[in-house]
C-alpha cells in the first residue's frame, strides 16, 4: 500500500524507487506489406478481397488480424478497405 506525504513547496524530492522513468523496449510494429503477407498466407487471398466476404467471415479474419501484435486498426483498415467503425467493433 502506498502512503502519501505533503511535500511543502521548494523542498528538493529525491526519486530512490521511480519506476517511470524506467525505459520499456519499443512495441513493435507490422509494416502493411507484412501484414500482407500474413493474410496471404493464412486466407490465401489478398487483404483487398475481404470486401467481398460475407460480413460473418469478414469479421473473423479482422478479429484475427485484431490479435496480431504490432498491428493497429487503422493498419487493418488501409489494407483492407473496410472503415474503421467497422474494424473497431469486429
Amino acid at each position: 500500500m502506498k502512503t502519501f506525504v505533503f511535500i511543502p513547496f521548494g523542498v528538493p524530492i529525491f526519486w530512490h524507487d521511480c519506476s517511470c522513468l524506467d525505459l520499456e523496449e519499443p512495441k513493435k510494429r507490422v509494416t502493411d506489406e507484412e501484414l500482407r503477407i500474413e493474410v496471404k498466407t493464412k486466407f490465401n487471398m489478398e487483404p483487398i478481397q475481404i470486401q467481398n466476404l460475407h460480413n460473418d467471415e469478414q469479421m473473423n479474419i479482422v478479429q484475427w488480424m485484431k490479435q496480431l501484435d504490432g498491428v493497429s486498426l487503422r493498419q487493418i483498415a488501409r489494407i483492407t478497405g473496410l472503415t474503421v467503425n467497422k474494424v473497431f467493433k469486429a
